[in-house]
C-alpha cells in the first residue's frame, strides 16, 4: 500500500489551523482564563481524535500489508 499520506508531516490534518487557534487561545488567556482553558481542552480533544483516526487507518493499512505478505509465502 501507499503510506505517503500517513507520513509525519500529515499526522494531524489541519495542523496549521489548530496552531492558529492555539495561539489565539493563548493571547486571550489573560482576559478570559476559564474560557481559554475550555477552548484549549476542546482543541486538544480534536487533535487527539484526528491522531487516533490516522493511527487507526495506519494500523488497518499495515494489517493489510502483513496479510498480503503472508498470503505470498
Amino acid at each position: 500500500g501507499d503510506f505517503s499520506d500517513l507520513t509525519y508531516g500529515n499526522l494531524v490534518p489541519d495542523a496549521e489551523q489548530f496552531t492558529a487557534q492555539w495561539q489565539e487561545i493563548q493571547f486571550r488567556f489573560v482576559d478570559d482564563p476559564r474560557g481559554s482553558v475550555t477552548q484549549a481542552a476542546d482543541i486538544v480533544a480534536q487533535v487527539t481524535a484526528k491522531v487516533n483516526e490516522v493511527m487507526r487507518l495506519y494500523n488497518e493499512a499495515l494489517a493489510e500489508v502483513v496479510k498480503d505478505a503472508r498470503a505470498r509465502q
